[in-house]
């Protein structure tokens, strides 16, 4: 991952920390890592909070020139799980319960 990445990611984690995100885990991406390299799961208690968080990293990306792909905030007022494509990092976020019940975290920590 290059310098611009981390400065990005370290950026990202700030942003979920200031909006209480909570479980914040990061992950090298070993289970299929022509996807990305990267990929931060983080979990929130409300709908708001992860529209919230969709909007401020996508104006961090925007000011890194990192094309960040994700749903249009206006097709998704409620919103449960959120993944945002930055090139080598993917970014997961969810409501509490739904985390809970997908348990992607399983799959990057053991490949299941």
């Amino acid at each position: 991952m290059n310098k611009d990445y981390e400065s990005f990611e370290r950026d990202v984690l700030e942003v979920i920390g200031d909006l209480d995100g909570n479980s914040i885990n990061v992950f090298d991406n070993n289970v299929n890592p022509d996807i990305c390299h990267r990929v931060i799961i983080a979990s929130f208690l409300s709908n708001k909070q992860v529209l919230t968080a969709v909007d401020r990293i996508s104006v961090i990306a925007k000011e890194y020139e990192i094309k960040a792909k994700c749903p249009s905030r206006r097709k998704h007022i409620d919103v449960e799980w959120v993944a945002i494509d930055c090139d080598d990092l993917i970014i997961h976020l969810f409501k509490d319960e739904v985390r809970e019940y997908y348990q992607l975290d399983k799959f990057f920590i053991n490949g299941e």
